[in-house]
């Protein structure tokens, strides 16, 4: 691993330790960097801002999923999200409730957006359509994986994916031919 890599992955672990305990809000750059020993050039050397360094550690573990991972459908890597979540509530509970500008939730729609386009994209080949679907299930994954975290005690996700998993399963249905405006 590079030392740019170390370092981004020191800053990641230290933020993702404070924010189990501390609301985002209430974290400073310099709290992030005194907590992992640092000086602020070398956490702006590295990320604009604490919302850059959040977007990055998703981002990354993102990535570990989806490409490391090779799940083999796209319910399989959303089991693995689910999972990932889980492990994760204390840090993902936290970075969910930052609203408006640079919100989180934002950034997760925006990928797992992407996500959705990139498996269905040989399925629908109209751009506007995928663009609707992708939307749709950016939007109800957002929302129900807020919901779930929040919820106390958190289901684990073996019991969170096996309710979502028939809307999941709706993406092979979705896939098949729509009816015309006629309705044949």
């Amino acid at each position: 691993m590079s030392e740019s890599n170390i370092t981004k992955r020191a800053l990641a672990d230290t933020m993702k330790q404070l924010m189990e305990t501390t609301p985002f809000a209430k974290i400073s750059v310099s709290d992030i960097c005194e907590a992992c020993g640092m000086h602020r050039k070398s956490f702006y050397y590295h990320f604009k801002d604490k919302y850059d360094l959040v977007y990055w550690i998703f981002y990354h573990d993102f990535i570990e999923l989806t490409v490391r991972g090779e799940p083999d459908s796209f319910p399989a890597l959303y089991r693995s999200l689910c999972i990932y979540f889980y492990e994760n509530r204390g840090f993902y509970k936290n970075a969910f409730s930052v609203t408006g500008q640079n919100s989180f939730g934002d950034y997760y729609k925006e990928l797992f957006e992407a996500s959705v386009k990139a498996w269905l994209e040989d399925a629908y080949p109209d751009p506007a359509r995928l663009d609707v679907i992708a939307r749709y299930y950016a939007e109800i994954s957002l929302t129900t994986i807020v919901k779930w975290l929040g919820e106390s005690p958190c289901p684990p996700p073996e019991k969170y994916f096996a309710l979502i998993h028939d809307l999941l399963g709706g993406l092979s249905v979705i896939t098949q031919e729509a009816p015309s405006e006629d309705g044949t």
